[in-house]
C-alpha cells in the first residue's frame, strides 16, 4: 500500500449500460471508500429471472433450470411455465450460462472482501475503490483504454491510498473450490506480480480535474 497527496492519476469513466450512477464532472470531488462503487452495485444488484408475461411474476434463474430438468426428463411442461417460457434450447443455456458466471463472480467478491478484512484490513476494499491508472504509464493506459473501449479519461487529483495487484488473480477456472479462490485472494491481496496487467485500487479523496472523451484522449506519454 502507498499514501498519495495531490498526485495526477487518471480514470477511465465507461459508458457501459450497467453503469447507472451520475457521471463524474470537472471540479466534482468524490470520497471513495464510503459506499459501494458502480462496479459492486451492478454486481450485487442484477437479477437473473424470466417475467411471465400473463401475470408479470419474475422467476429466477434456478426456476428456469428446474423447470427445463423437468421438461428434459419427462418432456411434459409444467405450470405456470409452459403459458409464457420458450423453452429454447440455445436461449435457456445462454441465458443460464449467463446467471452462472454472475454468480460465481459474486462468490469471488464475497471471498476476495473476507480476505482483505481477516488478512489486509488497511488495505482499499474492491467494493468500495476507485480503479485509477498512473498517469507515467503508457502501457498500463493503452491497455484499459482497450478493455473498456467506451467513455471518458478523468484527470483526478488524488489524496489518499493505493494497491497495486494484478487481475490474473481475479481469474476463476471452472475446476476451483473455494480453497482456491481464498489462495488466490491472498495473492491478490499481497500485491504477488503475475503475467497480466496491473490493476491500482484507489481510497480517499478525489478531484476531477479534466474529462477527455476516450477516443479523443493523448497520452502525454504516447
Amino acid at each position: 500500500m502507498e499514501e498519495v497527496k495531490d498526485k495526477v492519476f487518471y480514470h477511465i469513466q465507461t459508458n457501459a449500460s450497467w453503469r447507472n450512477t451520475r457521471k463524474l464532472e470537472i471540479g466534482d470531488s468524490i470520497l471513495t471508500g464510503v459506499s459501494a462503487n458502480p462496479f459492486v452495485k451492478f454486481l450485487y444488484e442484477i437479477h437473473f429471472v424470466q417475467k411471465d408475461s400473463n401475470t408479470g411474476q419474475m422467476y429466477s434463474a434456478m426456476s428456469i433450470a428446474q423447470e427445463l430438468k423437468n421438461f428434459l426428463a419427462s418432456g411434459k411442461k409444467s405450470e405456470p411455465f409452459k403459458s409464457f417460457y420458450h423453452y429454447d434450447c440455445k436461449d435457456s443455456i445462454l441465458f443460464l450460462i449467463n446467471a452462472f458466471e454472475h454468480s460465481v463472480k459474486i462468490s469471488r467478491e464475497v471471498i476476495f472482501e473476507q480476505v482483505r478484512l481477516e488478512s489486509f484490513p488497511n488495505l482499499p476494499s474492491r467494493e468500495k475503490c476507485l480503479w485509477v491508472i498512473p498517469s507515467d504509464d503508457y502501457d498500463n493506459y493503452s491497455t484499459w483504454a482497450k478493455a473498456l473501449e467506451n467513455g471518458e479519461v478523468l484527470k483526478l487529483s488524488l489524496n489518499g491510498k493505493i494497491h497495486k495487484t494484478y487481475d490474473y488473480h481475479l481469474k476463476i477456472e471452472h475446476d476451483q473450490n473455494i480453497n482456491t479462490i481464498r489462495k488466490n485472494a491472498y495473492k491478490y491481496w499481497s500485491g504477488e506480480p503475475a503475467n497480466s496487467p496491473y490493476e491500482i485500487l484507489f481510497e480517499g479523496e478525489a478531484q476531477v480535474v479534466n474529462k477527455t472523451p476516450l477516443n479523443e484522449f493523448v497520452h502525454p506519454l504516447e
